[in-house]
């Protein structure tokens, strides 16, 4: 009996983590550090590092082009992320994207279709917004936290 509370334990914990990876694999509260390596080592270069928006981009880029990282300048932890497609992402591409979506993320999502959003609430504060164009073709996938509006809000702080 000791042996499957510990199991069903362990499984939560893994669920509980696993529920905030996002993608690009990019969590919240993932030191910079970490995400900044971890991208560096598929291809994306840090084009912009300012207090709070450290921004990477794909030397060739595919399907996506840019990262956007917002991170608290007192903890170098992630609170939120862009992913900025390419525009003339294929149908195929785009499904892709979604499913991805799904598998991370499960398939309570909400659609406005008036400002063109699917959005996901991950937690009582988290949330996922991909961003359309009219025609339907994913742009942005945001990634953002109220609980740290404050540092939002700081996002084009310079140096």
């Amino acid at each position: 009996m000791k042996k499957l509370v510990l199991i069903l334990t362990f499984v939560c914990v893994l669920a509980g983590l696993s529920a905030q990876v996002g993608l690009l694999g990019l969590y919240y509260g993932e030191n910079f550090s970490t995400a900044h390596s971890n991208l560096s080592n598929v291809g994306f270069v840090l084009t912009k590092n300012w207090p709070v928006t450290k921004v990477m981009g794909l030397e060739n880029p595919s399907t996506y082009y840019m990262v956007e990282m917002y991170v608290n300048p007192s903890t170098s932890k992630l609170v939120g992320w862009s992913i900025f497609y390419d525009e003339n992402l294929s149908d195929d591409e785009n499904q892709r994207i979604l499913s991805d979506c799904i598998d991370l993320h499960g398939d309570k999502f909400t659609v406005d279709e008036e400002n063109n959003m699917i959005m996901w609430n991950l937690d009582s504060t988290k949330s996922l917004c991909l961003g359309c164009d009219e025609a339907g073709n994913l742009k942005v996938a945001v990634y953002y936290d109220d609980a740290n509006q404050s540092i939002f809000d700081r996002a084009d702080e310079r140096p």
